[in-house]
């Protein structure tokens, strides 16, 4: 198998804490496509080293997500069980996606690691972000975690939460040109920035 970064992408801003663990250790998954079935088969092994979300106890209840981008709905996302108090989990499930082998080279496949909190307070602990066009069946592949927030060509990296508000008022009615017979008036889009929240630190 083959070595990436699993970078610091978040999937669901809102759903759980970003930033608050330092991104640690490894994922070994494996890709397959099913000719048969249509569908493409992932299969999350295991994680080592990890970083605790409880720092105290040194221990983390781990889970993953995932999608094929651009799709981020609930309907696209597909999820492993919690592993309870380790940071060397055993996942061995196989997630799959009903997807025919054309499409299939066109969405980036995004693995998401997360903390599971009884409460809802879920913590980010890594994601790998895989290209399906360079999708090759070559088993379990052990992936490296880092903790940058640097966009890949035609990905978007989450660095923070962005509101904005919209407003398009229309031109209201038909204006006479005199080059053209007539010209319909345009209208304007206006755009409003809110609020901006969880934006990363930047070292100056």
């Amino acid at each position: 198998g083959s070595r990436e970064s699993i970078v610091s992408y978040y999937s669901d801003a809102g759903e759980g804490r970003f930033g608050n663990v330092t991104v640690t250790g490894e994922l070994l998954f494996g890709l397959k496509f099913n000719k048969h079935k249509h569908q493409l088969e992932v299969q999350i092994h295991r994680a080592k080293d990890i970083a605790p979300a409880d720092e105290k106890k040194g221990r983390s209840d781990p889970y993953v997500k995932v999608y094929l981008l651009p799709d981020k709905t609930k309907g696209g996302k597909r999820k492993t069980k919690s592993k309870k108090n380790t940071l060397n989990p055993d996942f061995d499930e196989i997630l799959t996606f009903k997807i025919g082998f054309e499409e299939m080279l066109t969405p980036t496949l995004w693995l998401a690691m997360w903390n599971h909190d009884t409460f809802g307070h879920n913590d980010f602990l890594g994601e790998v972000m895989l290209p399906l066009d360079t999708y090759q069946e070559s088993g379990f592949s052990w992936d490296d975690p880092s903790p940058n927030c640097e966009p890949e060509p035609s990905l978007m990296a989450y660095c923070g939460d962005l509101t904005v508000s919209m407003m398009y008022e229309t031109g209201g009615g038909v204006q006479k040109d005199k080059k053209k017979k007539n010209k319909k008036s345009g209208g304007k889009l206006h755009i409003q920035l809110k609020e901006a929240r969880n934006l990363p630190a930047k070292d100056f």
